[in-house]
């Protein structure tokens, strides 16, 4: 294996040697659980053009990719299922009971597992997509956007010239969702330390949720100072351990004294002009797909991934149950007067759930610089040139993180409410991500191998259509609904539970 320089934004790639034999390209595919042949690189052959060949032999080594299964650093199953499950769960959570009042109690009922079948399904094509790849170029492991890059140029011969936009595309749309997954977050910390001290008289500092979001701009600021992924990585495990305790108070509040509450009082389906908002908050909730790829290479053996009960799907199973019960027993308990976090809800007078209150803020804000990490990495990389110091990178680095962590602020102070927010960033680039782009990459990729598959291209187009007609009607009901809470009364009133 050849070791070339590599090119701007590839920093830590590897780069395959054209000598490769055919028997360590077979050698590969055993090991990824792809079969692969000679003629399986066929479309790659064909490829004439330099630049190309030279694009796909890089394979990102960065960080949340794995090395090798051999690697001494390689993950098992326990610890790869911990990851995507931390990955499925958070913010997006906390808003499914209002995502169930959306869309009313029964058809939520259904709709939650069928989209999170529908979503797992997509996480599987893009996963066989990156292993066809991965054996067809003889990579060693590829990320969301380079499975994108590798597709298309080893794709049907039409669809090549598009390779550079389809690759930009798929990154911008992975920085607007790590955005806008910060800019929730900023959100919903400001709006829940707000309540948990203004609501809480011997508290009370008497300042307004505007203030919150200021005085809190220092803090994530701060935190968003730790740039090694080691520290990072001490930050995410401690607000993972605080989420699930958060969790476990929170089902205890949304069943207790439930028969009181009676399910049939709630409407079966909560109308058309709702129920979009109801796609946007779920398509958030289970848009774990971008973490998907990094957690599988970095597995000591990546074939319990994806099996029947695999990693994935045991996984997703309890993520989509978790979902469903929150969202379920959340609106069942809270009726019409829900939130856009359920933590809201909760009691404002009792200690239980001023520390639940607590728990959550600081998991969450524990959890913004590793959201933020991708996107400060992908801009400082644009702004870096190759005669800058590594003082100067640094600082660029700095510059980025405090850029974005404003961008936060003002966002948030522009969109003052989180449930709406979620809504909105679910509905413009969640869809995208987890049910457009997954069942396009899939079939130019298969394409090689099976050529035009009446069955991949109708289930592919039923995907992509119902994730466009989802993504298009969410955005624009979320915006008309942002603008409506702009006119309510509603707008900025501190609420006590």
């Amino acid at each position: 294996m050849e070791h070339k320089k590599s090119s701007p934004g590839l920093e830590n790639a590897v780069f395959v040697s054209d000598e490769t034999s055919d028997a360590q390209q077979g050698s590969y595919a055993d090991e990824r659980g792809v079969s692969g042949s000679k003629d399986d690189n066929s479309s790659v052959s064909s490829i004439s053009n330099d630049s190309e060949r030279s694009i796909l032999k890089a394979v990102t080594r960065g960080p949340g990719l794995l090395n090798s299964r051999h690697d001494k650093n390689a993950t098992s199953e326990f610890s790869a299922f911990f990851n995507l499950l931390k990955a499925n769960i958070g913010t997006g959570m906390l808003a499914l009971p209002q995502a169930f009042f959306y869309a009313g109690v029964w058809v939520a009922l259904v709709m939650t597992p069928l989209i999170g079948i529908i979503a797992t399904h997509c996480m599987h094509l893009l996963l066989e997509s990156s292993r066809l790849l991965c054996a067809r170029i003889n990579a060693e492991s590829l990320s969301y956007e380079e499975t994108m890059n590798a597709a298309f140029i080893t794709g049907p011969e039409k669809l090549r010239p598009i390779t550079k936009f389809m690759t930009i595309a798929t990154k911008a749309f992975i920085c607007t969702t790590q955005i806008g997954f910060v800019c929730v977050y900023y959100e919903f910390v400001c709006e829940n330390l707000y309540q948990l001290i203004e609501c809480n008289p011997s508290m009370s500092l008497g300042l307004t949720l505007v203030d919150y979001k200021l005085i809190l701009f220092i803090p994530f600021l701060l935190v968003c100072s730790a740039t090694e992924l080691k520290v990072i990585g001490y930050m995410s495990i401690t607000s993972c351990a605080l989420f699930v305790a958060a969790i476990a108070i929170i089902l205890y509040y949304c069943t207790r004294d439930l028969q009181q509450y009676p399910v049939g009082d709630l409407p079966a389906f909560g109308g058309w002009k709702t129920f979009p908002l109801y796609f946007g908050t779920i398509v958030f909730a289970v848009e774990g797909i971008g973490c998907m790829l990094p957690i599988e290479n970095r597995m000591a053996d990546p074939s319990n991934f994806s099996g029947i009960i695999g990693v994935l799907n045991t996984c997703m199973v309890i993520v989509v149950c978790l979902y469903t019960g929150i969202g379920f027993f959340g609106y069942v308990r809270y009726r019409e007067d829900v939130q856009g976090a359920i933590t809201l809800n909760l009691p404002s007078d009792e200690v239980l759930s001023q520390v639940t209150k607590g728990l959550v803020s600081v998991a969450v804000f524990l959890s913004y610089p590793i959201q933020l990490y991708v996107v400060a990495q992908l801009f400082t990389k644009l702004w870096t040139r190759e005669t800058d110091s590594k003082r100067t990178i640094l600082y660029k680095n700095y510059g980025v993180r405090a850029a974005c962590v404003t961008f936060t602020l003002c966002t948030a102070l522009a969109i003052p409410n989180v449930g709406l927010f979620i809504s909105l960033v679910g509905s413009i680039s969640g869809a995208m991500m987890c049910l457009i782009l997954p069942p396009v990459v899939h079939l130019v990729a298969v394409w090689p191998e099976r050529g035009p598959d009446t069955l991949l291209i109708v289930k592919a187009v039923f995907i992509v259509c119902f994730g466009m007609l989802g993504s298009i009607v969410g955005s624009v009901t979320s915006i008309f609904a942002i603008v409506d809470f702009f006119s309510s009364s509603a707008n900025g009133a501190l609420l006590c539970s």
